[in-house]
C-alpha cells in the first residue's frame, strides 16, 4: 500500500514510498525502515508478526482437528478465520494437506497407536 504523505528521507521521492511486511520501502531508491516491532519478530522469532499469527492459528486448528468432530468452520472462526476458504487455503500452505484430509490422517494415526497399545497390554497380560 502507498505511504500517504511522506517523503523518502533517503532521496526525497514524495511517491515513491510503499508499505510492506512491516516496513516502508522507496521503489525509487530502494531505501528501507522496518517497525520496531517487526524487526523485533524477525531477531528473535525468524519471522514476521502476520507469520507468527497464522503459524499460531494454524497450531490451534490442528489441535482442534485432532481432539474434536468440530466442522471445519467451526474451527476456522475459532481460529481467527471469519472465512473458511481462507482458513483452508492458509491451512494447506502450512501442511501441504486440506483440514479434513489432516483430520482423517491424524485419526488413522490415532487408532493405530491405540491398537498398538491394546496390543502391548495384551501381550503383558498373557505373558507367565
Amino acid at each position: 500500500t502507498a505511504a500517504a504523505d511522506k517523503k523518502c528521507p533517503e532521496c526525497g521521492d514524495p511517491n515513491g514510498l510503499i508499505y510492506e511486511n512491516g516496513c516502508l520501502i522507496c521503489k525509487s531508491c530502494g531505501h528501507s525502515k522496518c517497525s520496531y516491532l517487526y524487526t523485533l519478530f524477525q531477531n528473535y522469532l525468524g519471522m514476521s508478526p502476520q507469520q507468527f499469527l497464522t503459524t499460531f492459528r494454524i497450531t490451534k486448528a490442528r489441535e482442534l482437528l485432532d481432539s474434536t468432530n468440530y466442522p471445519i468452520e467451526s474451527i476456522a472462526l475459532s481460529c481467527g478465520y471469519s472465512d473458511a476458504l481462507v482458513f483452508t487455503k492458509a491451512f494447506h500452505a502450512m501442511k501441504g494437506m486440506s483440514p479434513s484430509k489432516y483430520r482423517k490422517e491424524s485419526h488413522k494415526e490415532s487408532t493405530k497407536e491405540q491398537l498398538q497399545e491394546v496390543e502391548g497390554l495384551i501381550a503383558r497380560l498373557l505373558k507367565p
